[in-house]
């Protein structure tokens, strides 16, 4: 059995920016996952 691998570590300089500018766009209460993991390039095995 293979193990599964282990998440990238997240670059919170470069995602921080990404996030500020989606919540700003259109309002946290709007923001799905999927929309977060598109914006920030994070999978979602790093959340």
């Amino acid at each position: 059995m293979q193990r599964p691998k282990r998440p990238e570590e997240v670059d919170i300089d470069e995602a921080l920016p990404k996030l500020m500018q989606l919540f700003r766009e259109r309002g946290h209460e709007r923001q799905g996952f999927g929309d977060i993991t598109t914006a920030t390039a994070i999978g979602r095995a790093s959340t």
